[in-house]
């Protein structure tokens, strides 16, 4: 489970980039809203990651912001939308624009994403309004990209949160793995594999 990755700029290209840390490249997909955040090649930079696994895919996605990151992964629980339609959708809108879509039922606006249709539009409007929901605004307030945070989860941390994401690639729902994970004790001094052994006999 990894969280972020701290290192420096090797490469961007369409899509994706390469983080260098630790004598290791690691290759990530990302947006072009992210893309267009970077720093220059060379600089160091922190990308928040989410581990894409599936049969015989193994693929890291990352953002230059954590929100765009718990949008991608709000994206990807959309029945038919897979990692590489969500990372589409935030190269075409940015989180604040696609949270004003969601909630006025912008269609046109979310179809014009590369590859999605207006029946998935149509689909992710209707599975995203409740999940927005968690968010720390109103309906119909539509903050910048900086001002949205997942509110049961922004206070965790790196240890919880990179726990949070071990759980839910167990099967487990992240709002379950929250909850779970914050009746533990002395969670600031846990490693992320006690915190996952512990909160698993607590789901």
């Amino acid at each position: 489970m990894i969280s972020f990755i701290e290192g420096i700029l090797g490469s961007t290209e369409p899509g994706q980039i390469v983080v260098q840390t630790g004598g290791i490249g690691f290759l990530i997909y990302t947006s072009d809203n992210s893309l267009r955040s970077l720093p220059a090649v060379g600089e160091e930079v922190r990308i928040y990651t989410y581990l894409y696994v599936k049969e015989d895919i193994l693929a890291l996605y990352g953002f230059t912001e954590p929100e765009e990151l718990d949008i991608f992964k709000l994206l990807i629980t959309v029945n038919g939308v897979g990692p590489k339609a969500a990372v589409n959708i935030l190269s075409h809108l940015s989180v604040s624009e696609l949270i004003t879509a969601v909630i006025t039922g912008d269609v046109k606006g979310i179809s014009g994403a590369q590859n999605i249709g207006k029946k998935t539009a149509e689909k992710i409007i209707l599975e995203m309004k409740d999940k927005f929901k968690a968010y720390d605004h109103p309906l119909g307030a539509y903050p910048d990209a900086g001002s949205v945070r997942l509110s049961s989860s922004d206070t965790l941390s790196p240890n919880a949160e990179a726990a949070i994401e071990g759980i839910a690639l167990l099967g487990f729902s992240r709002k379950d793995a929250i909850k779970a994970v914050k009746i533990i004790e002395g969670l600031d001094e846990k490693t992320a594999d006690e915190i996952i052994n512990e909160a698993l006999t607590i789901i």
